[in-house]
């Protein structure tokens, strides 16, 4: 968690590992669990940010394999995604914390010991950073509809 609250990516701080929603469990005494996406409605999987990318964003299956180069939905490509856990924000009541697994969907206590990846995520939009050759061609025609106003 530290490590993404210190990112600054081009100038844009305020980065934070994703959140994944808890509620007392079914098993032992005091044991938390974490609600699981798989088979359930959009609505329901919208606090657990790494399994509603899975799920509802990449179109993910329980066991499925979401690794490597993949289409999120409006065709954004994510890149270099990887095997095994991502660590949440989410902390667990031992010390260690929630991770998700992008090869699986699955959500998994992880303990501080391991040696997994993060995901670091940014609220809202910063929105796509369009490339020169967009804003020169928007200008472009900026000015030219500024020509032909003065010419009429």
């Amino acid at each position: 968690m530290t490590w993404a609250a210190n990112l600054d990516i081009d100038g844009i701080k305020g980065w934070r590992l994703p959140y994944a929603s808890v509620s007392a469990g079914a098993g032992r005494a005091g044991q938390l669990s974490v609600v699981e996406c798989y088979g359930v409605s959009e609505l329901t999987c919208r606090d657990n940010e790494m399994g509603y990318m899975y799920y509802h964003n990449m179109g993910g299956s329980l066991f499925g394999d979401e690794t490597g180069t993949q289409t999120a939905l409006g065709g954004q490509q994510l890149r270099g995604i990887q095997g095994y856990y991502y660590w949440s924000g989410t902390g667990f009541l031992q010390g260690g914390g929630w991770g998700f697994s992008f090869d699986g969907g699955r959500n998994d206590v992880i303990f501080p010991d391991a040696m997994f990846s993060a995901w670091a995520v940014h609220p809202g939009d910063v929105g796509p950073i369009p490339e020169p050759s967009a804003v020169l061609l928007i200008g472009v025609g900026m000015l030219g509809l500024v020509l032909t106003r003065r010419v009429s």
